[in-house]
């Protein structure tokens, strides 16, 4: 749970600045080529955050092997990404690529040969141009409206902003005759439920405050919510685990720090658990009450009742794939715009906090009965 290479914004700038011309010039150069007859290799590029990889690459998987069942499968991925790696449907290889360090990720998709070359990333430039220079015999990847990405693929699928992005890869894998996915599912490992059980015996319930990404503090509920929330939860004879990646560790102790009544019933484990860990504790948990980030994706793959707690982000185009989860936003119009992530308006204010905490209570509490109803 590292914060990625998204979340830089210098980055994302430099991508626009010299992105869009360094593809418009390869284009130039590309001569447009059919998808081989006889594939032996293929290459996944994602490099966004883990939610998006799950949704994209978790579907993918299984049917990518069962259209091609010869190929090799290589899933290309950032280093702060390469955690969810080990849970997803197994690839063959796993190769990590840097969109800071160009020369040496264009020299590695270039020895590995593919046959065809996937970029599941809908906004930005250096992976189209990776393709463009991967040397792959075919690459396809997404036209998004006013990302100026395309040009540089064989085959570019329109992506839109109307459907979910689950929806936008299964469009993109059926252009090269690849059947529609299930959704992602994910199983932790015995050693990691092992290990949850013993140190969580007792019934509990996860939140998950902590957002990731371009002004990510946008998307998180307040503090004060979060306290008072865990406060009535444990009154209620539930203990609360608090989850967060090694970055969160400080705001997380003083969060918890100011629960009351605590009765040790509310844990702290930010920075403590792997990722395969925190899907073990998910997968125990009786409900997840998180932001929209990949914790919230993760425990929608596991299939955990979810409550989810959505402000500037679209549900239609981030939801979590699950028939188990309860979508809460607050009661106003300026929300649900982040259509890639980056859409925030003009001096955008928070709308997070006008999710009351009664009503993450009663949504709580509502999917617990209906757990214990099923």
């Amino acid at each position: 749970m590292v914060k990625t290479e998204r979340g830089r914004d210098g980055l994302r700038r430099l991508d626009r600045t010299i992105g869009i011309p360094t593809v418009a010039a390869l284009s130039i150069i590309k001569t447009k080529r059919q998808i081989p007859t006889e594939v032996g290799a293929i290459g996944l590029v994602a490099l966004g955050a883990i939610g998006d990889t799950i949704i994209s690459v978790g579907s993918a998987i299984p049917v990518l092997r069962q259209a091609f069942p010869q190929a090799k499968l290589s899933l290309f991925t950032s280093k702060s990404n390469s955690s969810i790696a080990p849970l997803l449907p197994p690839c063959d290889e796993l190769r990590i690529i840097s969109v800071t360090d160009p020369i040496h990720s264009v020299s590695l998709l270039r020895s590995l040969k593919q046959d065809i070359l996937i970029d599941f990333g809908p906004w930005p430039r250096i992976s189209a141009i990776l393709a463009a220079l991967s040397k792959a015999r075919f690459t396809v990847g997404f036209k998004t409206p006013g990302q100026h990405r395309h040009y540089a693929y064989d085959l570019a699928v329109e992506h839109s902003g109307k459907i979910h992005e689950f929806e936008n890869h299964a469009n993109l894998l059926a252009s090269i005759g690849v059947a529609r996915p299930a959704w992602p599912r994910i199983t932790p490992s015995m050693a990691a439920l092992k290990r949850i059980n013993e140190e969580h015996p007792r019934p509990y319930i996860v939140c998950h405050p902590w957002a990731s990404g371009f002004r990510s503090e946008m998307r998180e509920w307040p503090n004060g919510h979060w306290q008072r929330f865990a406060a009535i939860v444990a009154q209620n004879d539930w203990d609360v685990v608090f989850t967060g990646g090694p970055t969160d560790v400080a705001r997380s102790e003083m969060l918890v720090a100011g629960i009351t009544p605590n009765d040790n019933k509310v844990h702290d484990t930010a920075g403590r658990y792997s990722l395969n860990e925190t899907a073990a504790l998910l997968e125990g948990s009786a409900c997840v009450v998180s932001v929209n980030t990949g914790v919230m994706h993760l425990a929608a793959a596991i299939n955990t009742p979810i409550v989810a707690l959505h402000g500037p982000t679209d549900p239609v185009r981030w939801g979590p794939l699950s028939d188990n989860a309860r979508l809460l936003l607050p009661n106003s119009p300026d929300t649900a715009y982040l259509n890639l992530g980056f859409e925030y308006p003009d001096h955008a204010k928070s709308c997070m906090h006008m999710i009351e905490v009664d009503e993450v209570i009663s949504a709580l509490f509502n999917q617990l009965e209906l757990a214990r109803a099923n």
